[in-house]
């Protein structure tokens, strides 16, 4: 049997598409001889209010929606397209500092479902098939955050909420 060695998968952060699409070119690449070696996941800042935000999070403590960082969905698209799962982290803007769950759009849409605006945010990521990575100590805000298989979001919804920058 041949020796695989022992990593079974790779993932890569804070690739934009350009990124990632180099890094697929020169790991299928049949003049390379290299095949195999795409990455599982490529994990990026993405949330509601977030991507793609107008700036290119340079002088700003901010990176999230940012193009330069894959914060797109031109990025998620193309893993998509690639068979790479995209996962989001800091989907509620903790970490990016972006203002997701003070939203008017996110928290109108939280009423007219009676959830949270911290459901609305990750329903909407999980109706996209985007992985979230969120943390908290909280017990309840963790069941919170899980329980968002209980509502589906409108097709006008989700526009409205993939609008917001």
């Amino acid at each position: 049997a041949r020796d695989r060695g022992l990593t079974r998968a790779i993932g890569v952060s804070n690739f934009n598409a350009s990124l990632l699409q180099a890094l697929l070119d020169a790991v299928v690449a049949p003049s390379l001889g290299r095949a195999g070696g795409r990455p599982a996941v490529v994990q990026n800042a993405f949330s509601v209010a977030g991507h793609p935000a107008a700036h290119d999070g340079v002088g700003n403590g901010c990176l999230e929606g940012s193009r330069l960082y894959g914060s797109t969905d031109e990025t998620l698209e193309l893993a998509r397209h690639n068979g790479i799962v995209f996962q989001a982290y800091s989907p509620l803007g903790g970490a990016s500092h972006v203002d997701v769950l003070g939203r008017r759009e996110v928290r109108r849409i939280a009423e007219k479902y009676g959830r949270t605006p911290a459901q609305v945010a990750m329903r909407w990521l999980v109706q996209q098939r985007v992985g979230a990575v969120s943390a908290t100590a909280n017990a309840a805000h963790a069941a919170e955050l899980l329980d968002v298989a209980r509502f589906r979001l409108a097709d006008g919804d989700m526009a409205a909420l993939s609008g917001l920058t």
